[in-house]
């Protein structure tokens, strides 16, 4: 699939580089390009029947055999033998969460056992590791000088691993946000609170979801971070 993709855009940039380098000259392929054809192709592969051609699913399969089609008909030949796909291996990391686990162990010695679904932001990518240190809660992990708000304040943050909140700051029924009012946060992000986050020197962070937030896992909130 990567090979057809790549071989069609060579030649369609090779023909939008032709027609400016020698527009004197009969280019009779690039003269037959219709915008009504173009905007067909275009409104298929970018409608909602493909899903947004996501990698691995079958939108995407749809998309490639439509390509391939399209490229039988114009007579492009197969760049695999007789075939216009070229087969190829992808590897896929993923997080063991029946073996991936969170033990939290009070100083009575009694440990409190967390399995639910783990998702590893940083390092990108899950790995095989394991931390252990003095758990800090930082709240919400926000540092706002503006509003003289703090998380930080008071508490050692080096070398420990801080439990940090999604969301921001908010009214008791978590309508109302302390900052911004009912406007989205912008410190709500997970991006904006790394960047703070990072300056605390701790050895890891564990995101929670806020129960004012009205999420209940961070696979909700983010599916987009949570899928990668």
């Amino acid at each position: 699939m990567i090979f057809f993709s790549n071989s069609f855009i060579v030649i369609v940039l090779t023909a939008v580089f032709s027609l400016t380098a020698y527009s004197q000259k009969d280019l009779s392929g690039v003269n037959s390009i219709d915008r009504d054809d173009l905007e067909s192709h275009v409104s298929f592969l970018a409608s909602p029947l493909l899903k947004g051609r996501v990698n691995g699913g079958e939108s995407l399969e749809i998309a490639a055999q439509y390509l391939a089609t399209q490229a039988k008909l114009i007579g492009l030949k197969p760049g695999n033998g007789d075939s216009y796909f070229q087969p190829y291996t992808v590897l896929e990391k993923l997080i063991d969460n029946r073996n991936s686990v969170i033990k939290i162990i009070n100083n009575s010695q009694d440990t409190v056992k967390i399995s639910q679904p783990i998702f590893q932001l940083m390092p990108t990518g899950p790995s095989d590791f394991t931390i252990e240190g003095e758990v800090v809660f930082a709240g919400y992990g926000i540092k706002y000088d503006k509003y003289n708000y703090n998380d930080f304040d008071g508490i050692s943050t080096e070398g420990k691993i801080l439990l940090v909140m999604n969301s921001a700051p908010s009214s008791e029924d978590g309508k109302k946000f302390l900052f911004e009012g009912t406007q989205w946060s912008s410190f709500m992000g997970v991006q904006a609170k790394l960047t703070t986050l990072f300056y605390t020197k701790a050895k890891a962070i564990l995101f929670v979801m806020d129960p004012k937030s009205g999420f209940g896992s961070f696979d909700e909130q983010y599916p987009g971070i949570s899928a990668q």
